[in-house]
């Protein structure tokens, strides 16, 4: 009879969300537990939430509340960046176990398992464990071993963000930029390639500037330089990247690295309108993301190319 206990993520949002629940998942395996797809059999239950709109707010407060009702047993935990931003709220969902904000999501199981379980059932106010981010530009690494059934992992080489646009909460919920040292960035790809991925995406709040924190100051165009030096490493992807952070330097890496480097690129340009844009915060004009998508389209014309736009900004 299998007597280790079971666990189950839900995760919402971007890419860097995923990548920190493939952390979680190697967590929760460091702490002997197994995972499971049904979330009525888990001792405990973690939703990874997203707060970039008002609808992803209320589609976790749904699950939540469908997740107590499903299996009122559990530990349920809420994490990620509604966790971050609202953390009394959601303490105050019926059935909540604990609330752990991005700040200490590092920590999430050693956390979980401290709320005891008693006859009378879980406090009616979850415990909250959240700090407001202290400035520091280190950035922990999450070796993700296991991804869930992807066949791509997700390796998270930048968090955090120091723009204000007007219309975002992330820097608040994610903190200040911060990047992976390259050394430790390369030693992670390289021991996914060695565990058998031969594909990785490289993922950030803000991808275009990793590095810029770290001293001495790096860039992203010399870390894609050292991963195409690994060798059985066929296809690194990177997410989305901001056109004022979109360098010239990694469309050339990318154009010549024989196919190495997956010829996509999403382009944030949340409005083709530049007075809009400078209503947004938004630190570039069209005629720049103008000129970047003709320099992809010169240079590698089988390029896929993705952007985001906002409808009726405010």
């Amino acid at each position: 009879m299998n007597t280790k206990k079971l666990f189950h993520i839900a995760t919402f949002g971007c890419r860097t969300n995923q990548a920190d629940t493939a952390a979680l998942r190697d967590e929760f395996f460091q702490s002997s537990y197994e995972e499971t797809d049904d979330s009525r059999r888990a001792d405990v239950v973690v939703v990874n939430s997203c707060t970039v709109t008002h609808r992803s707010d209320q589609q976790v407060r749904q699950l939540v509340r469908r997740f107590r009702r499903q299996n009122p047993q559990a530990r349920l935990v809420v994490t990620g960046c509604y966790a971050q931003r609202s953390p009394r709220e959601l303490a105050g969902i019926p059935g909540v176990t604990v609330v752990v904000g991005n700040s200490h999501k590092g920590r999430l199981v050693q956390l979980t398992e401290l709320v005891p379980v008693s006859p009378a059932g879980f406090a009616e106010l979850a415990p909250v464990y959240r700090d407001s981010f202290d400035g520091s530009r280190a950035l922990q690494p999450s070796p993700a071993r296991q991804t869930g059934g992807r066949t791509r992992p997700f390796v998270k080489i930048q968090d955090g963000c120091d723009a204000r646009c007007t219309y975002c909460i992330i820097p608040s919920v994610r903190g200040p930029g911060r990047s992976l040292p390259p050394a430790q960035v390369v030693a992670q790809v390289r021991r996914l390639v060695a565990m058998g991925f031969r594909e990785i995406v490289l993922t950030g709040i803000h991808l275009g500037t990793y590095g810029r924190h770290l001293d001495p100051p790096f860039r992203l165009h010399r870390l894609l330089e050292e991963l195409l030096g690994i060798d059985r490493l066929e296809l690194l992807r990177l997410s989305s990247i901001e056109p004022m952070e979109l360098s010239r330097k990694v469309i050339r890496i990318v154009e010549g690295s024989q196919g190495r480097i997956a010829p996509h690129f999403h382009i944030c340009l949340q409005s083709g309108c530049d007075r809009t844009l400078k209503r947004m915060l938004r630190p570039y004009t069209t005629a720049r993301f103008a000129s970047l998508v003709e320099e992809i389209r010169e240079r590698i014309p089988e390029a896929g190319i993705g952007t985001d736009l906002i409808a009726g900004f405010p």
